[in-house]
């Protein structure tokens, strides 16, 4: 009895100490699933429907808004969307092809972070990702244009925004809406009141980006705000590259088996390659401690995370196995 008592402190003990790190790994592959289920959409339409869509987006930070979405200011009408909850702009034409609300995706190399942007940071949204913060710029790029995109720094077992104050001048920030990708380059950061919007305005002939989340982290009762300009694109691969790009290496790799019906021959080309890119998008993100660009303190956190993954998982189902046996040899008796 003394031994079976033992066993269940012991997979008490597991579970507070596995539970939130493995929590942490499922927002990793939850938040891969919600950028490829967007990607899937976006390949379906065709390329001049989306030339025609992100055009329009482009034009929203040209023309001048009503005064609740202004966005040719000095310093915009702003809400803090960790404070109010502001419903997103309906943009006539583009919202139906925003799948749950998901515009595109920010990709933060020296952090490891991939996320969704959605339209509007509500409190909804930002529990799933990042998303574009009312009355600023679309993140479509332009000049004459700022794009404010918030995260919160850690939520419920997601790092998202979590590690934004290790970038430094000069780290990249890729920002992809549709098929189009714009690269913004770092140029410093500031810690601000919650309600202080002033440097969040456009500056004339600027194609700019912030970032902004809660500070300090566990506090929040201020912001903190990395800045960034826009520069060329490179050929900086994201972490979990979605699309057309990913389907078509794996066709050229894997031999799709056919198969014989009624009708004749088929060929399960995509459930055989969604089904190898889902694989392939869970080995990456559980190795992707790997990837040279992530700095060292945000690598060690992950393995870190894998490592008491691992650990935890063996240990439960170990000390799980020896309760069974015990409680059933004790029934035999």
């Amino acid at each position: 009895m003394k031994k079976n008592l033992s066993l269940i402190l012991f997979i008490i003990g597991v579970l507070i100490i596995g539970v939130p790190q493995f929590r942490i790994f499922l927002n990793e592959l939850r938040t891969v699933s919600n950028l490829q289920s967007y990607s899937e959409v976006v390949e379906v339409y065709p390329e001049q429907d989306l030339n025609f869509y992100t055009e329009t987006l482009e034009q929203i930070n040209i023309e001048p808004q009503s005064p609740a979405t202004q966005q040719i200011t000095e310093v915009p009408v702003y809400n803090d969307p960790f404070i109010v909850d502001v419903a997103p702009v309906e943009y006539e034409g583009t919202n139906k092809i925003f799948p749950e609300g998901i515009m595109g995706s920010i990709y933060i190399p020296k952090i490891g972070e991939q996320l969704p942007i959605y339209n509007g940071a509500t409190t909804h949204h930002l529990a799933l990702g990042a998303a574009t913060v009312a009355g600023t710029s679309l993140p479509v790029g332009g000049q004459s244009t700022h794009a404010v995109i918030s995260a919160h720094r850690g939520y419920a077992g997601a790092n998202y925004f979590r590690n934004i104050d290790l970038l430094v001048p000069g780290d990249k920030i890729l920002i992809t809406i549709l098929k189009k990708t714009v690269t913004y380059e770092v140029t410093g950061n500031q810690v601000v009141e919650a309600d202080d919007s002033s440097s969040l305005g456009i500056e004339k002939e600027q194609d700019l980006l912030t970032l902004l989340t809660c500070h300090p982290y566990m506090i929040n009762d201020k912001r903190l705000l990395v800045h960034a300009k826009r520069v060329p694109t490179s050929t900086m691969a994201p972490l979990y590259a979605p699309g057309t790009i990913q389907r078509e290496v794996i066709a050229e790799e894997v031999e799709i088996p056919t198969y014989i019906t009624e009708e004749g021959p088929v060929q399960e080309t995509e459930h055989e390659i969604k089904v190898i890119s889902n694989v392939r998008s869970i080995v990456a993100i559980t190795f992707k401690f790997n990837n040279e660009a992530i700095l060292a303190p945000v690598k060690r956190s992950l393995v870190m995370n894998r490592v008491i993954v691992l650990v935890s998982l063996i240990a439960f189902f170990l000390a799980l196995i020896m309760l069974i046996r015990n409680i059933c040899h004790i029934y035999r008796k």
